[in-house]
């Protein structure tokens, strides 16, 4: 069981962790707007394809564009390589 002081120390990692969210210069794209199609495959691509966007305004930047080639990486055994300071020049299509 967790002491006393571990619970305040991870709650501060929670307080500062939600501090850590960028301002975008535009609101994120609501997920119907995201969409734009009634075809379900086409609808979880354009998705996917969003948020792995660093040029979309949802606010990640390539952070969640890194942690998908990281996990495909771990998770396929396969080399998924990159490299780091042109990643946020990517542009994800579907």
């Amino acid at each position: 069981m967790a002491t006393s002081d571990q619970l305040t120390d991870r709650l501060r990692e929670l307080h500062r962790s939600l501090y850590a969210v960028p301002e975008v210069s535009e609101p994120p794209k609501s997920i119907l707007r995201i969409f734009g199609s009634t075809r379900s495959e086409q609808q979880r691509n354009t998705l996917l394809a969003y948020f792995l966007d660093p040029t979309q305004p949802h606010g990640f930047g390539a952070d969640l564009l890194k942690a998908f080639l990281d996990t495909a990486h771990q998770e396929s055994g396969m080399a998924v390589e990159y490299y780091h300071r042109d990643i946020q020049t990517v542009r994800v299509e579907t």
